[in-house]
């Protein structure tokens, strides 16, 4: 695994062939040094932690770039700090650890913030925390949007959204 000063994506390699830690370790030192991008280098390494469940370094990695408010220039096109992103992410890294009601205030406020395609994804996945809540209209609710937006996702998105919206 070629290091950051390379120029190498290293987070794509890492994904490629499984080196993880070699990849947090590279983006840790790159953040360490002048020069790059420490908001992207924080993003990806954020990412591999959550891919490889260590989700609680996930969460500050994501926590540090929502409370550091940094612009799009700052990153580029690729995402900007405290856009839906990273809270469509930390709600899902949420999901999984059981805290529920801090996924749906996230996915709620990165629809608020999101600028449209990302949103069938939100209501996609929002649903489902609403019916393992037992708040079975508000599932419903989510899932007949995500329906209407479901030009994002796929045929077997579709069908399985029609399916769940009438088990919900």
């Amino acid at each position: 695994l070629a290091k950051i000063q390379d120029g190498v994506d290293v987070y794509s390699q890492a994904k490629e062939i499984g080196e993880f830690q070699k990849a947090i370790d590279d983006y840790t030192e790159a953040m360490r040094r002048k020069g790059y991008n420490d908001i992207l280098q924080r993003m990806r390494r954020a990412e591999i932690y959550r891919v490889i469940g260590n989700y609680k370094e996930a969460l500050a990695d994501i926590d540090t770039l929502i409370q550091s408010n940094a612009s799009s220039a700052d990153v580029g096109a690729q995402f900007k700090a405290g856009d839906s992103y990273l809270y469509y992410t930390r709600a899902g890294i949420y999901a999984k650890i059981g805290n529920l009601n801090q996924a749906i205030d996230d996915y709620s406020i990165a629809l608020k913030l999101g600028t449209g395609g990302e949103a069938y994804m939100i209501y996609r996945d929002r649903w489902k925390i609403y019916f393992n809540l037992s708040r079975y209209n508000e599932a419903i609710q989510d899932l007949t949007v995500a329906l209407k937006l479901s030009k994002y996702g796929s045929f077997d998105d579709h069908l399985n959204m029609l399916v769940n919206r009438g088990i919900a």
